[in-house]
């Protein structure tokens, strides 16, 4: 006797073993997720990768005008970008104009300094996709 699997059964099995799914985040309310920021002082350090795998340890940080942040990591495994992540284009904003953040693509630790009151939006491009993007508030 044979076992016949019909196609929605088939369906169903698979759906449960989460095929199809996606790590997409979704649209996030604020800029790039960020909401409420915490206060960082000087010297600020946004590190990822290693053992923080594909997040910012601190995505949402708040400093203060012609502070430097670093941002330390492996940028040819985690390249930045500045601005809105692409999956946050439906977002309310873009950020404040003349983003201090540069797009990095290689080495371990870039260093920005930020002279203008406003929010300045950053990513991952590899992994923005599933959450890695944040924003600096200068206050």
């Amino acid at each position: 006797m044979k076992h016949v699997i019909s196609g929605f059964a088939l369906a169903v099995a698979l759906v449960g073993l989460g095929c199809g799914s996606s790590n997409n985040v979704g649209l996030k309310p604020g800029i790039n997720g960020c909401t409420s920021f915490t206060n960082a002082t000087a010297p600020a350090t946004i590190n990822f990768g290693g053992n923080f795998g594909n997040i910012y340890d601190q995505p949402c940080i708040a400093v203060s005008a012609n502070q430097q942040v670093t941002f330390s990591g492996p940028f040819s495994a985690h390249p930045l970008r500045p601005g809105l992540a692409p999956s946050q284009s439906g977002g309310p904003d873009a950020g404040s104009p003349n983003n201090p953040i540069q797009s990095i693509s290689s080495g371990n630790s870039a260093q920005f300094t930020f002279v203008n009151t406003g929010t300045y939006p950053f990513y991952c491009s590899l992994h923005e996709s599933i959450g890695m993007f944040g924003a600096i508030q200068v206050r």
